[in-house]
């Protein structure tokens, strides 16, 4: 919503079709229908109709499987104003027709001023005045009694429109007035704007080329003030998404490393699992996770001070960084320990795999962050193969993770592996 408030319509429909792929993962038809209805919006405001219709049509379909008259109802008022703006006119009407018939059953008087205002412009580019008028001024009647003051006024400016394209002046220019006087209560200046844009024309037609000028002068200077206004609110708004842009990187990363923090692993380790279980171990594939320690990681504390050990981490997080294919997930999974996630990897090629890992680290020249350096990891390896569930493949590689600390150190360890089998590891 930050992205579409400052027209960033790109990353607003991003973000959107996100939380609809999150509606389908849980199941959830009405919120899905909801998000549908919204992702239709941006793309009309973004300027792309045909395709708002589409998102429109299949959040319609929804709504009306789930016997969702209120959702119906909206929806089918904003495929009305698409098919209008398009120039479908005999489709808009008929979506409009039906929208503003279920908000009369549904007693809505929000909804049935909004579509009735709505089928009024559309009857009103149909040639149809009259009864553009008498739909402007239900509107106008609904929207009094219900205390909708933004219906209100664009009842009123749109029934001003219709009077004055039948040619009836005074009544177009007492509408008009009307809308202004609205616009004014509302303390809305956009509005304010709107309505004196059309008193402009208004009085134009009227031949008073003073009032006209005038009121074109006071249209002006608020456009003038909307023009900043709507600068500094972009600006505003630009700092919030940037701010809710570093929350959102701050709640998933470590700051000492810049890895994936332990919420990041957990949430993608419960990711990885269900791909799995949900059909990639059935064809041969499995998931691997190893558990990284740095060896003796309390003595470069004591030895060379906590800012040198800092460094450590850092530098061990680079290698595990630059060792992982992009398919991988590499954690800070707690003090000078990580985790390495292995996705399309079982248990022989995650050996192999972390094996390598070790023999770099170990090979690698600490000598450049301190003389006399040296920095080993110990790695215990499993993977999903007999493991109930992700608490259970966790603990199998945190138990061979203290079976090579155990063993002297600097080694990876894993479950006996089956003889003669191929490791695989899709690299």
């Amino acid at each position: 919503n930050v992205h579409v408030e400052i027209g960033e319509y790109a990353p607003a429909l991003a973000e959107f079709l996100h939380a609809l792929a999150a509606d389908e993962a849980a199941g959830d038809e009405a919120s899905r229908a909801a998000t549908l209805r919204t992702i239709g919006v941006v793309y009309s405001k973004a300027g792309d109709p045909e395709q708002g219709l589409q998102f429109y049509s299949d959040s319609l379909a929804l709504t009306r499987k789930l016997a969702d008259a209120p959702g119906s109802a909206r929806t089918l008022n904003n495929i009305g104003i698409n098919l209008k703006n398009l120039g479908r006119l005999d489709e808009s009407e008929a979506a409009l027709r039906e929208s503003l018939a279920l908000f009369r059953q549904l007693d809505s008087p929000a909804g049935l001023a909004g579509a009735a205002s709505n089928l009024a412009l559309t009857l009103h580019k149909r040639g149809d005045l009259a009864a553009a008028e008498a739909l402007q001024r239900e509107s106008i009647d609904v929207a009094q009694r219900a205390g909708y003051e933004l219906a209100l006024v664009n009842a009123q400016r749109g029934l001003s429109e219709a009077l004055l394209a039948a040619g009836r002046l005074d009544d177009a220019h007492a509408a008009a007035r009307a809308a202004l006087a609205t616009a004014e209560a509302m303390g809305s200046r956009p509005e304010q704007a709107r309505c004196l844009r059309a008193l402009v024309d208004v009085c134009k037609a009227r031949g008073d080329a003073a009032a006209a000028l005038a009121h074109f002068e006071s249209f002006h200077a608020i456009e003038r003030a909307l023009f900043t206004e709507e600068s500094d609110r972009k600006l505003r708004a630009l700092q919030v998404s940037y701010q809710v842009a570093q929350l959102a990187r701050q709640s998933a990363e470590d700051p000492l490393t810049g890895l994936a923090n332990r919420r990041s692993l957990d949430a993608r380790l419960a990711a990885e699992w269900a791909a799995v279980r949900s059909g990639g171990s059935a064809h041969g594939r499995r998931l691997s996770l190893a558990l990284i320690d740095v060896d003796e990681f309390k003595q470069v504390n004591d030895r060379w001070s906590h800012a040198m050990g800092d460094a450590v981490l850092r530098a061990v997080a680079r290698r595990l960084r630059e060792f992982c294919r992009e398919s991988d997930f590499v954690a800070r999974y707690g003090g000078e320990e990580f985790a390495l996630l292995l996705p399309a990897t079982d248990v022989d090629g995650a050996q192999v795999l972390c094996e390598k890992l070790r023999a770099t680290l170990a090979a690698h020249d600490w000598n450049a962050l301190a003389p006399g350096l040296r920095v080993t990891v110990s790695i215990g390896v499993a993977d999903d193969a007999g493991a109930a569930d992700v608490e259970a493949l966790l603990a199998a590689a945190d138990a061979q993770l203290y079976a090579a600390k155990r063993g002297g150190r600097n080694q990876v360890r894993a479950p006996l592996q089956a003889a003669g089998k191929k490791p695989s590891t899709d690299r």
